[in-house]
């Protein structure tokens, strides 16, 4: 119950941040103005829309959830807001499990009602729309957000707020590029390069498994098996960040 009434004041928190009105009007503004951009081309009204939308609602997604994940843990004890609370029968451990359930509320929030508005204007726009693809592409933006809102949660638990968004957001960078890091490394003859990109490849998320827009792009349905896979790496390694930063900020001396 402690960890639920965490997240509940998490995401009345959250929600009054000046950020989260920012991000949302951006990725509104980009699903809105991808209507009248089909004009600019024939025949592929449903891939423009699906890559502008989506691509939006990604991008805003991934920077909230490293600019409010850094501050959750890190920017509370700037402010000595968490005192309060952990003064009260509340391990630390549940503290920061529902700061996380809190955030990964919010990111689902945002990536659903952006899902939403892609899909109307898509049946506006086109005559046939399968939904599925759509969906799909947003239940991925979901689990990388929530990957890197575990990722950011992690080091706010142990550093500044502006090293955690700094942290955060060159991991989200490399995250795309996890693939191609482990492929050059294994082609690379000398040991140490090559161990050293090969074991950053494997610590780092590889975002581009949690990456579903380019088959929604062309009204492509993953295979359910498939799709679970991805979504159950998203979950494993969201829950082994806070995982990690609940057994950090469990040992951290507050004083």
């Amino acid at each position: 119950m402690a960890l639920l009434e965490i997240a509940r004041l998490t995401v009345r928190d959250l929600l009054r941040r000046r950020v989260l009105v920012l991000l949302a009007l951006f990725a509104g503004g980009m699903v809105i103005l991808s209507f009248p951009l089909r004009m600019l081309s024939i025949g592929q009204w449903q891939r423009i829309i699906a890559d502008a939308g989506l691509g939006a609602t990604d991008l805003s997604v991934s920077l909230l959830a490293i600019l409010l994940g850094a501050t959750l843990i890190a920017g509370d004890l700037d402010k000595k807001t968490l005192y309060p609370l952990l003064a009260k029968p509340v391990s630390r451990g549940a503290f920061v499990a529902g700061k996380y359930v809190g955030l990964v509320a919010i990111v689902a929030l945002l990536s659903a009602v952006m899902g939403l508005g892609i899909l109307g204007v898509l049946v506006i726009s086109v005559d046939r729309v399968n939904p599925v693809p759509v969906l799909q592409a947003v239940a991925g933006i979901i689990a990388s957000g929530a990957t890197m809102a575990g990722v950011a949660l992690m080091f706010s638990c142990f550093t500044s707020t502006t090293l955690a968004g700094i942290f955060s957001l060159a991991i989200a960078l490399v995250g795309h590029l996890t693939s191609d890091l482990a492929y050059f490394g294994s082609k690379t003859p000398i040991l140490v390069p090559r161990l050293f990109m090969i074991a950053f490849a494997r610590i780092l998320p590889n975002l581009e498994v949690l990456n579903i827009k380019d088959f929604s792009s062309h009204a492509q349905v993953l295979p359910s098996g498939d799709f679970l896979t991805r979504m159950a790496y998203g979950a494993a390694y969201s829950c082994l960040c806070v995982a990690l930063g609940a057994a950090i900020f469990s040992r951290r001396d507050l004083k």
